[in-house]
Formats: C-alpha cells, structure tokens, sequence
C-alpha cells in the first residue's frame, strides 16, 4: 500500500495517477466497468459499478478451520477533491456499499447463494444496501457479510490477509472447472463445504 500523503499537492498528483485514465474516471479505480447485475429473480436490477465481491473475515484458515480473531475493517469515503473529473456517464450511476445481511434473511436463502457461487448475483440480493457517500465510513465487525462500494477508500485494519469470498463478482459468471476450482479457492479455501462457512466463519446473530 502506498505512503499517505501530506500536501494538497503530492496528494493531487496520486490522486490523479492512480484514478484518472486520459478523460473522466479511471474504470479501474471505480470497480470497472458498469454492469447489469442478475439477482436469479427474474428482476430487472439497475446497473452498477462493480463493488468488492461479497466476503468475510473469520480468521486464518488453518486445517480446513478457521483461527481467530477475523480482521475488523474500519473505512472511510474521503470527498472528491475539487479538481477531480468524472465523466458524466460514470457520474450519473448511483456508488452503493452492501453491509450485513436484510433482517429475516434465512440460513437456508444464504446456504442457496453459496451454492450459487460463480453463476449469478443472488447473494448480492440477501445484503443490506446504503448510498456509497463521501465523508462518511463504516466499521465491519469480523464474522460479518458486507460488498463494499467502488468509491476512493482509506481503510485501517491489521495487515491480515484472511477472509472467505462468499460471491464472485458482480455481473460476472463462470464455467465448468473455472468455476470448481476458483469457488474451491476463494470461497471455501481448505473448509468442507458452504455448511462449514456459514457455521464456523460467519457471525449469525
């Protein structure tokens, strides 16, 4: 990770490098390029700029189990400094951030979505959803389901690299072995199965 900043003018020329392509955002710094999410319910879902695909942080996996504590993430939207240019387009799409899981969502709609991994968006779909706002952060407890938004973020946590992925990313799909092998990696990485994730990773209650 890149040293903070401490003049308008050293920040102005990251800021720059880093998010800005030749004319108006730089897609890779606002999650890519937008998309039309497929939630599995037939809906017609408004497109969005990709977030950070749906995950958690549980703790270390260690002998198909995982070791805690899980990392707890502290973020913070910073405003979009006066001189920064998004283009229209990109500027019109609402940024939003998915933290925790809807109220009365059941185990059994969270066992459907792992079971989905990799072919739709429905998980996404189980989450709760806020505007994605500058000046403005959140904290995210270990064990606890959350998709942060594409949005220019500062984030403080331990340099703990643990975590289940409990999606793919947005609007994408995968096939045959691409899908066993990125779903055996990413989401259940050493764990018996989905059942294992839900009980030992992730904080119901």
């Amino acid at each position: 990770m890149e040293a903070v900043v401490s003049t308008q003018s050293t920040w102005k020329q990251w800021y720059q490098r880093r998010v800005h392509g030749s004319s108006g955002i730089n897609a890779e710094y606002m999650g890519g390029e937008p998309v039309k999410p497929n939630f599995g319910d037939g809906s017609d879902a408004a497109t969005e700029l990709p977030p950070i695909p749906c995950h958690v942080h549980g703790g270390v996996i260690k002998d198909g189990h995982p070791v805690g504590p899980g990392n707890l993430e502290a973020y913070y939207f910073p405003p979009t400094p006066p001189w920064a240019k998004i283009d229209a387009a990109t500027a019109a799409i609402p940024v939003v951030t998915r933290l925790g899981l809807k109220p009365g969502t059941t185990k059994a709609q969270f066992l459907d979505g792992l079971s989905r991994w990799g072919q739709d968006d429905y998980l996404y779909s189980l989450h709760n959803v806020y505007p994605a706002e500058a000046d403005s952060g959140w904290t995210i407890l270990d064990g606890i389901v959350h998709s942060p938004g594409p949005i220019l973020t500062l984030e403080i946590q331990r340099p703990q690299d643990d975590f289940n992925l409990l999606s793919w990313q947005l609007g994408d799909v995968l096939k045959g072995d691409e899908l066993k092998a990125k779903r055996d990696e990413l989401l259940l990485r050493g764990m018996k199965d989905g059942q294992a994730v839900l009980e030992e990773v992730v904080k119901w209650e």
